[in-house]
This record gives C-alpha cells, sequence and structure tokens, in this order.
C-alpha cells in the first residue's frame, strides 16, 4: 500500500511563528488589518453597550434587549480583565504599542500577564524565538529580556488585584 494519494494537510495558522492565517492577514492595508484586543478593552466595551441598552439608547443594540450570552461574556471579562478603567487600558496600550511586539503578542501580554521575562517567554513561544539577545545585531525592532522585563512591570503596575 503506497499512500501516494494522501497528503498531510498544511495548516497556514501557527502562533509560535506569528502566522494567523487569512482573517488576520493585511488583505485590506494596513489600515484594515484586525487587532487582538485585550480583554478589559472588550469589557470596556461590552459594558459601554449594557449601560446604552439599559438606558434605551439606540446605540449598537438591537432592542432586544441584554442576551444571557452577551452577560456571559461581560461576565468573563469583568472575571478575567486585568485592567478596570479607560486610562489604564489605554496607558497599557500605549505601551505596548511602542514596544515592537506583534499585536498578538502584545495582547497576549495583557491578558496574561506574566511576572517575568522567562514567564513572557515561557508562555509566548514567538518571543523566545524573536528576542534580541545580548551582543547580537538581528535588525529586529522587538525588545531584549531586560526590556522584555521593564515592560512586564510597567504593566503590572496598572493591575488591578481583586480577591479571588
Amino acid at each position: 500500500m503506497s499512500g501516494g494519494g494522501l497528503k498531510a494537510e498544511v495548516n497556514p495558522e501557527d502562533a509560535t511563528n506569528l502566522e494567523f492565517g487569512e482573517v488576520f492577514s493585511d488583505v485590506f492595508g494596513e489600515d484594515n488589518v484586525a487587532i487582538p484586543m485585550i480583554t478589559s478593552e472588550v469589557m470596556l466595551v461590552l459594558e459601554m453597550r449594557k449601560k446604552d441598552e439599559e438606558s434605551g439608547g439606540t446605540g449598537m443594540g438591537d432592542g432586544e434587549g441584554i442576551s444571557e450570552t452577551f452577560q456571559k461574556t461581560l461576565q468573563y471579562c469583568q472575571r478575567f480583565g486585568q485592567f478596570r478603567d479607560l486610562a489604564k487600558v489605554q496607558a497599557v496600550r500605549a505601551l505596548l504599542q511602542d514596544s515592537g511586539l506583534h499585536p498578538f503578542e502584545q495582547a497576549a501580554l495583557a491578558n496574561l500577564c506574566p511576572a517575568d521575562a522567562e514567564e513572557a517567554a515561557a508562555l509566548l513561544p514567538s518571543l523566545t524565538k524573536r528576542l534580541k539577545r545580548t551582543g547580537t545585531n538581528t535588525g529586529a525592532t522587538v525588545p531584549d529580556e531586560v526590556e522584555l522585563g521593564e515592560l512586564i512591570e510597567n504593566i503590572q503596575s496598572f493591575r488591578n488585584f481583586r480577591d479571588v
């Protein structure tokens, strides 16, 4: 049995190599690229939508009230969002955008809030591949391990610690 007709299907999506398939590719130009959101950003959007719906506003609501799925999604974001107010979310997003990291890595760092660069690299294998090494000139714009550690410390300073 030769099995000549069977070919392994190649999956174009691989977060380790920062490959996310056509959905997140630059199909429409740089202005229309899908950017991953931080859970806290989603929470703020959902809270605004809920407030609008409850006040009878004509915003994005469909007039049918708040669904159970919407409520559960909002509760999830409130539980796992690391930053509670708009000013903190904006500050963290600004830090991340200036970091040189891929948008996926930016969102993952903000959502996971690793304690240090070592934990970040363990959680995000793409970081291990891309971090600048001391004494090497890779031409990369991504931070080295020390810079990543400083970025993580800065992000941690905006976190809200709640009782679990």
